[in-house]
């Protein structure tokens, strides 16, 4: 028997999303500290946006973890960073192409 190779290296699967959740970290870690230190702003609403960004930054442990060698080829961290890096880049996009009102 030849020995087949699967489709999608999960290595590199998981190193590469794992890589891109980190990135959108540089993003997100910096606003939620600007966020808390502001007191979401002058009547408290940027708060609300804490939530969704605290999540965000809750990635950065499953992303540390693709990295990892007991993890490297876990379906399950495939699956949970990739539906965290969808969330993360949705929320990436909104906040930097909808305009602030000031």
């Amino acid at each position: 028997m030849a020995n087949i190779q699967p489709y999608i290296d999960l290595k590199k699967a998981n190193f590469t999303i794992s890589t891109l959740i980190l990135l959108t970290n540089f993003y997100f870690i910096p606003f939620s500290f600007i966020t808390i230190k502001s007191s979401g702003g002058a009547m408290g609403y940027g708060l609300l946006i804490l939530p969704i960004s605290l999540s965000i930054n809750l990635l950065t442990l499953s992303s540390v973890l693709g990295y990892t060698i007991k993890y490297k080829k876990s379906i399950g961290l495939l699956i949970l960073n990739s539906i965290g890096l969808v969330w993360a880049l949705f929320w990436l996009w909104l906040l930097l192409t909808i305009p602030k009102m000031d």
